[in-house]
Order: structure tokens, then sequence, then C-alpha cells
């Protein structure tokens, strides 16, 4: 019988560089969405989340890596999925 294994709570000073990255990032009005990057990179570093997290991180990080695709861009993408996934 296989346990479960669940990957650690990152330590604190890594969640709390995080909230301070995501606070400075949500200071930011331009329209590139730079917290949506931020949101994405942490999703896919901390990969123990649900697998829906961890797919929308990845979905979310190709399109700006690969592509240079903004922050809002990304969001559409987000949007059409969860629309196509809700028509169902």
């Amino acid at each position: 019988m296989r346990s479960s294994s669940r990957i650690a709570d990152p330590p604190a000073r890594e969640r709390q560089a995080d909230e301070a990255l995501q606070r400075s990032s949500l200071a930011h009005d331009d329209l590139s969405c730079i917290h949506q990057h931020v949101v994405h990179a942490w999703a896919a570093r901390h990969a123990d989340t649900t697998p829906i997290a961890v797919t929308f991180a990845l979905v979310g990080c190709y399109p700006h890596l690969a592509r240079g695709c903004t922050g809002q861009r990304v969001q559409g993408v987000h949007h059409v999925l969860t629309a196509h996934d809700l028509a169902q």
C-alpha cells in the first residue's frame, strides 16, 4: 500500500518573499498584468496543489515564456478554457 506523499509547505522565508513579490506586482497598473505571471510561477513551483491549479499554471507560463504574451493575454486564455469547460 502506497502512502500519499505531500510536498512540505514552503519555508516561512520563501512565503514572505512571495508575499512581498505579490504585493509589488499588484502595485503595477500597466496592461501587462505582471501579477498573473507571479501567480503562475508560484503555482508551477509548488505543484502539490490540485491538478487544475497545476494545469492552469503551466498553461499560463507557456504563452508568456515561449511566445512573450502579456499577463492580460494569458488571462484571456484562461477565460476561453473556463468557458469551454462550462459549456460542456
